[in-house]
């Protein structure tokens, strides 16, 4: 068994795309997933299932839920080893990043094109700062993330791919969560 986790695009923002936890946990359950367990409103989920092919599971996942729900919610998906990865492979010092200066976690669709983040490097500044590593974007927020540059829709336009942005405790949570499910 692999465990995943999925991070939904866009949910519960705003008073759009409303989704009640207890009915998306509904939802990954109606598909060939066990364990299933949600974490807050932002739309973590975090499950187990026979299968290892990320893409396609992402794939079952998108259709199902816009079978379900009426609207299309964009997904990324990581494993369970990709998310603790993620964390160790943090390219901020523990110094460089506070309660006050949040590190937030940018989880892209794919890896993105160096030369377009490249580009991206201009747009540091004196209230947050992103590096790049593998898949995810990392940003420390001086004003909070409401006020960065770096925004999903930013970061989307500029590098043409999906991300959805996670902060480092909801990262961390995530994956506590996800090692009480199985040892694997």
């Amino acid at each position: 068994m692999t465990t995943f986790i999925a991070l939904l695009r866009g949910i519960n923002v705003s008073g759009q795309k409303i989704i009640k936890m207890d009915h998306l946990k509904s939802l990954f359950e109606a598909l060939p997933f066990q364990n299933v367990r949600t974490y807050i409103q932002s739309g973590n989920v975090i499950f187990q299932t026979e299968s290892s092919a990320s893409e396609k599971i992402r794939e079952q996942i998108e259709k199902h839920l816009e079978k379900n729900l009426g609207f299309q919610v964009k997904t990324i998906l990581r494993t369970r080893k990709e998310l603790e990865s993620a964390v160790k492979r943090i390219p901020f010092q523990e110094n460089e990043y506070s309660k006050e200066n949040k590190l937030y976690i940018s989880f892209l669709s794919q890896k993105p094109n160096a030369g377009l983040v490249e580009k991206l490097i201009s747009f540091n500044n004196e209230i947050d700062e992103f590096r790049p590593s593998g898949k995810e974007i990392y940003i420390v927020c001086k004003k909070g993330y409401g006020k960065s540059v770096f925004s999903n829709q930013f970061l989307e336009k500029k590098l043409d791919l999906i991300s959805t942005t996670r902060n480092l405790d909801t990262v961390q949570k995530i994956l506590e969560i996800s090692k009480n499910e199985s040892p694997d």
